[in-house]
């Protein structure tokens, strides 16, 4: 891959801000609340919870639109955030500065993460939505395209659980940034 689009450092550096701050090791409640859980919600949702709603072309323009709203918004706050880390190093190279700086760079490879995320999910939905299951009722049984139908549901529903969830720990993160600057 090009190391112009090489997103693996982006992985990475998310990857290390996913630990917990007193022990300083590797968090596995974090791995769990973003990752694990919301795919097994995702896939339950999907295969176990009768009368779950078949995914649609409607479904499709809307999270499509929503991703890539988000996909934009996050992307402005990178700038904002890169803006932050210039100002604080400005102004002084205390220790509260240099703690602030690194919680920074934590929330800027967060947010990179989650525009990565994004963008694999549009790619992703633009794919599963150019495949008509239900026109290939020549070449698969009905239960077939069931099945089909049901794996393709547990894939979106978790990749919009776990985005969501990416969502909600930048929008915590800047909230906690925020706090720091403007007590309540």
């Amino acid at each position: 891959m090009s190391s112009k689009i090489n997103i693996t450092k982006i992985i990475k550096d998310h990857w290390n801000t996913l630990y917990n701050y007193r022990t300083n090791r590797f968090s596995v409640a974090d791995l769990l609340q973003l990752f694990v859980v919301p795919t097994i919600l995702g896939t339950t949702f999907a295969l176990f919870v009768p009368g779950t709603v078949p995914i649609n072309s409607n479904f499709f323009n809307a999270a499509l639109t929503s991703l890539s709203i988000f996909a934009g918004l996050l992307v402005n706050v990178i700038v904002l955030i890169y803006d932050a880390i210039q100002k604080t190093v400005k102004n002084n190279q205390s220790t509260n500065n240099n703690v602030r700086i690194k919680f920074l760079g934590e929330l800027s490879a967060n947010i990179s993460f989650t525009i990565v995320l994004s963008i694999i999910s549009i790619a992703v939905f633009l794919v599963i939505s150019s495949v008509n299951v239900d026109e290939m009722s020549t070449i698969i049984s009905n239960e077939t395209r069931k099945v089909i139908n049901r794996v393709v549901s547990s894939i979106v529903y978790s990749i919009v659980l776990i985005f969501l969830s990416h969502l909600l720990l930048v929008v915590k993160r800047i909230y906690h940034l925020l706090r720091l600057d403007i007590p309540i």
